[in-house]
């Protein structure tokens, strides 16, 4: 038992300075990141250009951002949202929301310059300002696209986490994901209603409504099956081993782990009242509003409004914060909470997340 005790102890040691290397690292990371946005002077500085996605939604959105922001970094460049992230899916601009994608101007230090093809010396004006289409648009495999890994990173990054790849990939999106000060207060209101410091939070995305035209829906009991599982295996680890009288070794329950599981989805209403009357015996459920409203279908006005983009921001920080998930990779959200995880715990949360569908990618297409 001393022995089984002690390994237990030194795993747990272990771990915490895993988890710490991992924290430093992504610090620094983030700092470099910085540093590449942030040119002492634009007017020398080399640029990537990169067009928002003007016909996908936040997952998507996040997604192309840190394709063009791996690229950046990849060719020793600062990444310039095109028209400075006006257009874009949402009807609000992207400064209004987070903070500048870097402290360069687009129109002070990029449109002045255009067209491109009026210069005689074309290559020297594209040395300075090279442009990247939309990625759909791209027929071919960029390089530094991800899933890729700084070299400086990789030797450290293998011994410290289980996907270096996935690690990295989270840090691009924490640069990314900067809320504006206004931002940031009306999100922390809406995750102050979660009670994380009560215990472990299993998080369920559940994406319905023109989910169907890209991947099998999935029932609700599908969900629940795993959250029920984690739950499970998490009380057993709370189990003390004691010996019966023929000296075997056996488990005594002890307590059990209040089961709290958080909701996310587009279709609050039917999702939330089905959970609530198969499962609310069970378990305590928590859920940003019913009311809220999120659209039916690709191209929906309401989908792109700013209290839908809000309200799915919220979800994603409260997902990104339980210590399980359940959710389905073909989505861009979902994919997006995972590679959260990686930066914002701070720690190898590659196995936290459960897709109920196909394995992660950092892209994915039907």
């Amino acid at each position: 038992m001393a022995i089984g005790k002690n390994i237990s102890l030194n795993l747990k040691e272990n771990l915490e300075e895993n988890n710490k290397i991992l924290e430093v690292l992504g610090d620094y990371f983030y700092n470099k990141i910085f540093k590449l946005q942030h040119p002492s002077d634009c007017k020398i500085a080399r640029f990537l250009v990169c067009k928002l996605e003007q016909f996908c939604g936040f997952g998507c959105v996040m997604h192309h951002i840190s394709f063009c922001l791996s690229i950046a970094m990849g060719t020793n460049r600062t990444l310039i949202f095109e028209d400075d992230g006006i257009k874009w899916s949402y009807n609000v601009r992207w400064n209004d929301i987070f903070e500048p994608i870097t402290n360069c101007n687009y129109g002070e230090d990029i449109a002045p310059w255009l067209p491109i093809n009026n210069y005689k010396d074309i290559s020297a004006r594209i040395d300075r300002q090279l442009f990247l289409d939309r990625r759909s648009d791209i027929p071919f495999e960029v390089n530094y696209q991800p899933e890729v890994l700084p070299k400086e990173f990789s030797e450290i990054l293998f011994t410290q986490h289980s996907n270096p790849s996935l690690w990295f990939h989270g840090q691009l999106i924490r640069y990314i994901w900067r809320e504006s000060p206004v931002t940031r207060e009306i999100l922390e209101k809406i995750e102050a209603k979660i009670p994380f410091v009560e215990g472990p939070i299993v998080g369920i995305h559940v994406r319905r409504t023109d989910k169907f035209k890209e991947a099998q829906t999935r029932n609700l009991d599908d969900y629940f099956k795993w959250t029920d599982f984690w739950f499970d295996i998490e009380n057993i680890k709370l189990l003390p081993l004691v010996k019966d009288n023929k000296n075997n070794l056996n488990k005594t329950i002890i307590q059990q782990i209040p089961r709290r599981i958080f909701i996310a989805t587009e279709e609050p209403k039917l999702v939330i009242k089905e959970a609530k009357k198969h499962w609310n015996d069970k378990y305590e459920i928590f859920y940003n509003k019913l009311e809220a409203k999120y659209g039916f279908e690709e191209g929906d006005p309401i989908r792109y409004t700013k209290d839908s983009l809000l309200a799915i921001m919220a979800e994603i920080k409260i997902l990104v914060q339980c210590q399980f998930v359940v959710c389905t990779f073909s989505s861009n959200v979902c994919r997006l909470i995972y590679e959260l995880m990686q930066a914002v715990q701070a720690k190898d949360m590659s196995e936290a997340v459960q897709s109920l569908d196909v394995f992660y990618t950092e892209t994915w297409k039907c």
